[in-house]
């Protein structure tokens, strides 16, 4: 998988109303922009979690989120381990 195979199927990783989607998170520009800028073994860190999360571990980061939502992280490992080695 790669960043633009991300961007054209981002996956559910938020709860709205009881219900997963893929609406909330970065602009494809932004998610290009990381893309061109991490490196393998970069050590990062967010607030929040979702697909940005994903292009961290795309891209072999040493990555730390901040979130208080134990199932979004859940979802976010599941996805990884479907899609790519996070």
């Amino acid at each position: 998988m790669n960043v633009l195979e991300l961007i054209a199927n981002p996956p559910k990783l938020h709860v709205n109303e009881g219900k997963l989607m893929s609406a909330w998170k970065l602009a494809d520009e932004e998610l290009l922009f990381l893309d061109r800028r991490l490196t393998q073994g970069m050590k990062t860190i967010e607030t929040g979690a979702g697909v940005s999360t994903v292009a961290f571990a795309l891209k072999g980061t040493d990555h730390t989120c901040i979130v208080p939502d134990e199932e979004q992280v859940n979802r976010i490992r599941l996805y990884c381990t479907g899609h790519i080695a996070c």
